[in-house]
């Protein structure tokens, strides 16, 4: 996967997460597990040598649980 090829990847990750986190309540809750079951198995995180996440600031996802999947691969 080319540069460009990432980089269009991330930014519809990032959306698709920001669309994800919007919910309120057990919705929101449900969204999130939706996206780590999906990130999870997704073929670029799989292949992945290393991977990269950030501090998520209060009115994003929080980015914790990706922290603790990632420790586990």
């Amino acid at each position: 996967m080319c540069e460009a090829e990432l980089l269009a990847s991330k930014r519809r990750l990032r959306r698709a997460l920001r669309r994800l986190a919007r919910p309120a309540g057990s919705a929101a809750e449900f969204c999130a597990t939706a996206a780590m079951q999906h990130f999870a198995r997704s073929p670029e995180l799989l292949r992945a040598r290393q991977v990269a996440i950030f501090a998520a600031l209060p009115d994003e996802m929080p980015t914790r649980p990706i922290f603790e999947l990632l420790r586990r691969l």
